[in-house]
């Protein structure tokens, strides 16, 4: 009996830590893209609570609270809960790449974010929307079938190259039949060749735009 009128006060002084119009739970923020700084609004922020699952899965999310950002990407959701619960930003991904959630100026990567309860969370969005780019490789140097390239890229928004592509034999020469869908911004190649009269290592940009085709021809 103690037990359960001590949850009750707990409980009970949980609710009373409100944050905006009565609500024990506020989160607010700015969903954007972080390429051009320019707001989203074609998203959805949602409060969701971890559902336990049925049998033979690990469990999900459910949606308790949904709020549509204004047409600068700002957000305020407000609600009332006595149980810890987390934010998405929900878009479409055929438009969009997800980045993350950005807390105290630091992007955690995280697409769900666990909120205070009884004080505002202060949390930004980050997603990039996706361009399009057609590749052309083509060894124009080529000294015969032992020769080895390799590629690896960053965008302007990373500081390290992604993985070392498979390594790609002989006098390779490929161009993509149709553009891939990547996010939009400056792409940074770098190229390694490796020849029977040394290694080399070429540098290629390209900036791929929110709109059209852009082409990056990697010549080495």
């Amino acid at each position: 009996m103690m037990r359960l009128v001590v949850l009750l006060i707990a409980a009970l002084l949980l609710l009373g830590g409100c944050t905006k119009d009565g609500k024990n739970i506020t989160v607010r923020g700015r969903v954007y893209n972080p390429v051009t700084g320019e707001g989203i609004s074609d998203c959805e922020i949602r409060l969701l609570k971890t559902t336990s699952g049925s049998p033979g899965t690990s469990g999900g999310y459910k949606t308790v609270a949904t709020i549509v950002p204004d047409a600068e990407g700002y957000y305020e959701l407000n609600h009332t809960s006595i149980f810890g619960r987390y934010v998405g930003c929900f878009l479409d991904e055929n438009e969009y790449e997800h980045a993350g959630w950005i807390k105290d100026g630091v992007l955690i990567g995280a697409t769900k974010e666990k909120v205070k309860l009884g004080s505002i969370t202060d949390l930004d969005y980050t997603a990039i929307k996706l361009g399009q780019l057609l590749v052309n490789f083509d060894n124009i140097n080529c000294e015969g079938a032992s020769d080895e390239m390799q590629f690896r890229f960053k965008t302007h928004l990373e500081t390290e190259y992604s993985f070392w592509s498979p390594v790609l034999s002989g006098c390779y020469s490929f161009t993509a039949s149709s553009p891939g869908k990547v996010p939009m911004g400056y792409r940074y190649y770098e190229t390694k060749v490796v020849r029977s009269s040394g290694t080399y290592y070429v540098y290629d940009t390209v900036y791929i735009p929110e709109t059209g085709v852009a082409q990056i021809d990697i010549h080495y």
